[in-house]
């Protein structure tokens, strides 16, 4: 004791014999610096900025700093005599218990990173997933455990984000491919018509029939300039998913005749073709993707006329039901074999020599169903195809 004050200590009495008589023997211990350097590894502890828990051999906490209150949404003075098992989500907790005697038992290291994630309960009744690593402390200090708690949310919030981010730049990898066939199996058609429009007009220059060249030369060109149109449509689907396509107001019975003029311009005898609409002369919609699916369903139609028959049918019909334009295309050609109906939009999914990449119709149904619409397919062998499709005519204040 010093004057007019306490002075903390540590005493120990021992028994001895001295000189034969029975003695104790009393050593005391300034206590101050052991007692300075705990208040100083509870300070350091409690400011840490990771969550720390000390525990028992059954679980008991017997430590906690101001992290783990905060992120528990305990006081950290509430913690103490809890259970870590308190802090498990309850459909966790039996396998957690089992899990931490056996550590108990083995009493190795387990640090951050060793994949076990867990999902914790805050006080709240709030569940999130958390890691933790564990550390044994030596013997001599007790059964005690130190357990450091990492909040994984934003982790996993970004580990979300960055699989959705691959996931979108497959897609975008995908479409890529599409849109490149798109490109040019639109413009396959039309270039060979242009090639077969100016081939005549050298047969006309040579016989001097100057009023077929023009008429043959004129078409020529309507048809280079439909094809450069066709380019944009195409890059302006191309972007979708990053830009919205505008919605227009067209005549559809006109885009679909010229649509047919770019595939035939050059066929010296095309199938019939016939369109009957039931429809306004000018609907709004996406005027790319409208072209796109027609483009396609008549290359198909074209593609497939069966050599057997007379003559080789394909028509056009359509009207609107519920703010929707569905429209049918049908032919008389070779048809599908049931077996091969549910392969036909399938990407890459190549039926016969005809099919060209398998990349056409699969485009088709992306595009339709990008708009809310739907198409379907009914063939009979030998009969024909039919191809129904819908598409939802956008309001002015709609993409």
């Amino acid at each position: 004791m010093t004057r007019g004050g306490e002075l903390p200590v540590d005493a120990c009495l021992l028994p001895v014999d001295f000189l034969g008589e029975p003695h104790s023997l009393l050593t005391v211990q300034d206590s101050r610096p052991d007692r300075d350097v705990e208040r100083i590894l509870r300070a350091v502890i409690d400011v840490a900025p990771t969550a720390t828990l000390l525990s028992d051999g059954s679980g008991e906490i017997v430590l906690s700093n101001a992290a783990a209150g905060a992120l528990f949404g305990y006081d950290p003075s509430e913690l103490i005599g809890m259970s870590v098992d308190d802090l498990v989500d309850p459909e966790c907790r039996a396998k957690h218990a089992y899990n931490r005697k056996v550590f108990s038992e083995n009493r190795l290291p387990r640090p951050m990173g060793s994949g076990q994630s867990i999902t914790a309960r805050r006080k709240d009744g709030s569940n999130f997933p958390v890691e933790i690593a564990l550390y044994p402390l030596d013997r001599s200090y007790g059964d005690l455990i130190h357990a450091t708690v990492t909040d994984l949310t934003e982790r996993h919030a970004t580990e979300a984000l960055s699989d959705q981010k691959t996931r979108r730049m497959e897609a975008l990898n995908s479409d890529l491919s599409a849109f490149a066939y798109s490109a040019s199996h639109d413009l396959k058609a039309p270039l060979s018509s242009i090639s077969g429009l100016l081939s005549i007009c050298i047969e006309d220059l040579d016989e001097g029939n100057l009023q077929e060249l023009r008429e043959n030369l004129d078409n020529a060109v309507e048809i280079s300039r439909r094809s450069a149109h066709k380019v944009e449509a195409v890059l302006a689907i191309a972007r979708v998913g990053q830009e919205t396509i505008p919605a227009e107001r067209f005549d559809p019975n006109r885009e679909i005749h010229d649509i047919w003029r770019d595939l035939t311009g050059a066929m010296t005898a095309p199938p019939d073709f016939r369109v009957d609409l039931d429809v306004p002369n000018l609907i709004r919609t996406e005027r790319p993707t409208f072209n796109l699916v027609l483009e396609n369903l008549l290359s198909n139609a074209l593609r497939y006329g069966d050599d057997r028959k007379d003559r080789h049918r394909i028509r056009v019909s359509g009207a609107l039901r519920d703010d929707r334009i569905c429209l049918i295309v049908a032919d008389n050609g070779l048809g599908i074999p049931p077996e091969n109906l549910q392969r036909i939009f399938k990407m890459f999914d190549r039926i016969d020599d005809r099919s060209g990449d398998g990349m056409g119709l699969s485009l088709v149904r992306k595009q339709i169903e990008r708009l809310n619409g739907s198409i379907s397919v009914s063939s009979t062998p030998g009969a024909g195809t039919e191809f129904s499709f819908s598409l939802p005519l956008l309001t002015k204040g709609e993409t």
